[in-house]
């Protein structure tokens, strides 16, 4: 989708549940939930994003990798309200998500590759 060289993106982000380091507590909040993944709407923005030709970034899933293989929190501490693991994304969250996208947009971006012409 391109009008006047500008590109339409969807990027889904990602929420604390998603990227719970503790892998029992995520898979119990998936159960709690009563759903067969935590990353359904994620799937589901994707797979329609894809049919109707849109460029699209589903960080949740790489998120929860990186956490799950790499250790650290992406989520909270940055205030006593918000510990760790509960919230938004922390700094290392934002920064994380921000290289994913911009790797991803940079590699499938082709008003990025215009430019490097």
């Amino acid at each position: 989708m391109q009008e006047a060289g500008a590109e339409f993106w969807i990027v889904t982000l990602a929420n604390a549940a998603q990227l719970e380091p503790d892998l029992a507590a995520r898979a119990g909040h998936q159960k709690s939930l009563g759903v067969d993944s935590l990353y359904y709407p994620d799937r589901r923005i994707r797979a329609l994003a894809e049919r109707h030709g849109i460029p699209v970034i589903t960080l949740a899933e790489r998120l929860a990798d990186l956490v799950a293989t790499k250790g650290g929190v992406l989520n909270g501490g940055y205030n006593d309200r918000y510990p760790l693991g509960s919230g938004h994304w922390n700094e290392v969250g934002n920064r994380t998500a921000a290289e994913m996208t911009g790797e991803q947009l940079c590699a499938g971006s082709s008003a990025i590759a215009r430019l490097r012409e």
